[in-house]
């Protein structure tokens, strides 16, 4: 089924009047690989917004350099848009994906059934996860996602945006393989953030991500480990955690920003972040048998931290 603009709008997420409702909601928004730049939130959101009204008609639209690596797919060249963006609207239990027509009609021409494996992708995260409510974009935005992977996410309150990249060269590894952990991170964040528990400080943001990451690669076991997960050297990882020490409790805010920790800037490599969060999390899961990522989804950050008992 596609649907129109007020539609899409309305539904998905991107109104100004939900976004309003999300931040009132959420002191920081989390993704697993798209994040606002240091010129903030409100900007990038408004971009989004942009992006999903306009990047399924072009098949190109990019929006700001993906910072995680700072290393985006190239866009393919653009065409004329029409009108009004198509999506193939489908709810899985608690969860609305609104599926890009120009992402579907691709992944035919590659002989997948995006709408039937996004399907199956929900069903399998919703039977381990159980996410609250959420709604969740899938549109073409190759300037959105990793070179490597050919997709990225991003999330606030109960809106999700996922971007793919319809040109990316392996699109069946797209889907099948880094697809279904975007999507896992992406809303198990959502349900931390309903759970009171993702907060806006550089420790909670650590385990967030972290937590994120676990429970995607719990659900979805298969394939080779995520990069961004194993980005330090064990030197690299001590000198970055003696760095972080007096700033764990601060809020991101530049010049100690989510870019600044989590993409790399000055002295912190990139993706560091996302390796100490993610190694904070297995230190617990291995001194607590037993004990599932899943399950930590709800659980204090600082019981985390503390159990862990991380040391690089």
């Amino acid at each position: 089924m596609t649907g129109n603009r007020s539609r899409i709008i309305r539904h998905a997420g991107w109104s100004g009047r939900r976004i309003v409702q999300t931040a009132i909601r959420t002191p920081g928004f989390s993704t697993s690989t798209l994040r606002t730049t240091r010129s903030g939130t409100r900007a990038a959101w408004v971009i989004l917004a942009a992006t999903v009204l306009s990047s399924c008609s072009s098949g190109s639209v990019s929006t700001p350099t993906t910072p995680r690596a700072s290393r985006t797919s190239q866009s393919a060249p653009a065409s004329s848009p029409s009108p009004l963006p198509t999506f193939d609207t489908v709810s899985v239990g608690p969860v609305t994906l609104y599926i890009c027509a120009t992402c579907e009609r691709a992944a035919q021409a590659a002989g997948i059934d995006l709408h039937a494996a996004v399907i199956d992708i929900v069903r399998r995260i919703n039977a381990i996860l159980a996410p609250p409510t959420a709604y969740v974009d899938i549109a073409d935005n190759p300037g959105g996602t990793i070179a490597d992977e050919g997709v990225a996410g991003v999330s606030r309150g109960t809106d999700v945006f996922i971007s793919l990249n319809s040109h990316f060269p392996d699109l069946r590894t797209a889907v099948s393989q880094w697809l279904p952990r975007v999507l896992a991170h992406e809303l198990d964040e959502t349900k931390r953030r309903d759970a009171f528990q993702a907060g806006a400080s550089l420790k909670e943001w650590l385990i967030t991500d972290g937590l994120a990451d676990s429970v995607s690669i719990e659900i979805f076991p298969r394939g080779p480990p995520n990069p961004w997960d194993h980005a330090l050297t064990a030197e690299q990882e001590r000198q970055v955690w003696r760095t972080m020490q007096p700033h764990l409790r601060e809020i991101l805010a530049p010049p100690r920003d989510f870019t600044y920790w989590f993409l790399g800037a000055g002295n912190v490599p990139v993706w560091a972040g996302y390796t100490v969060g993610y190694h904070i999390v297995q230190a617990y899961l291995a001194r607590h048998p037993g004990a599932t990522a899943v399950e930590l989804t709800t659980v204090d950050t600082d019981r985390i931290v503390a159990g862990s008992e991380y040391r690089p």
